[in-house]
């Protein structure tokens, strides 16, 4: 099957490098940038809200991990062999 005959649906991994060694030089050499302090703020925020939400979600949902891995014991499975869920 030729390449031609294939269609374009999606960017391949060639197209993604062309484009991205075309913006590299495009992008002039030397950028003078300025983060002023609210930029910083702004940041620092941003990474103490994800730290924050990243433990809020890992609290709720801890029984969850926790019993992913945790055996099962013979006292939680009843004579059916079915298993009761546990808090």
């Amino acid at each position: 099957m030729s390449d031609h005959s294939r269609p374009h649906s999606s960017p391949t991994a060639r197209h993604r490098v062309e484009l991205t060694v075309a913006v590299l030089f495009a992008a002039p050499a030397a950028l003078h940038a300025y983060i002023d302090p609210g930029t910083g703020s702004v940041l620092v925020q941003t990474l103490i809200a994800t730290i924050v939400g990243a433990l809020f979600v890992i609290k709720t949902w801890w029984h969850r991990i926790k019993n992913l891995f945790a055996k099962r014991t013979d006292a939680e499975t009843n004579v059916a062999g079915n298993t009761r869920p546990v808090d």
